[in-house]
């Protein structure tokens, strides 16, 4: 929703984004650093926007997914759930863009 945002040159859109749902966790402070100084420069031609990839982002979704879920479960069962999760996920961080 982020760089959909930014895409569209929505830059105050995109920081209340980004503020709202990207913790300051460790792992994720890089991007978020990025993406916050990118919004502030009003950046369109960063290579984290150029580079945007959307399926990239489902497939790190899904392997992030995967990584917390139970293996006890049947692996067609666990992965039609991962991906729904995806799916939702997708359709959530878009339509908070275009909010």
């Amino acid at each position: 929703a982020v760089i959909i945002c930014i895409k569209n040159k929505e830059f105050e859109k995109a920081s209340k984004i980004l503020k709202k749902h990207m913790s300051k966790d460790p792992t994720t402070q890089k991007l978020r650093n990025d993406l916050l100084n990118i919004i502030r420069e009003k950046n369109l031609a960063h290579p984290v926007i150029q580079n945007f990839s959307y399926e990239t982002f489902q497939q790190k979704m899904l392997r992030f997914l995967e990584s917390h879920l139970d293996d006890a479960e049947p692996y067609l069962l666990t992965i039609g759930f991962v991906s729904e999760l995806v799916c939702i996920l997708s359709i959530f961080l878009v339509k908070e863009a275009e909010n």
